[in-house]
């Protein structure tokens, strides 16, 4: 999974600005979403041991 965030803002530096706002969005949705796979892969991984057995 891959995202490209272009933070384009006129905003002075110290103020946080909507496209930062959006960024943390989007990384905070891949973030859960890697965490999804992880947990399946997982998931998937523990079945196959048990049927081996």
């Amino acid at each position: 999974m891959k995202a490209l965030v272009l933070n384009c803002t006129l905003k002075p530096s110290p103020q946080e600005s909507n496209t930062e706002d959006c960024q943390r969005f989007a990384n905070d949705a891949q973030m859960q979403a890697c965490a999804e796979v992880c947990r399946r892969c997982a998931e998937s991984y523990r079945e196959m041991a048990m049927a081996a057995v």
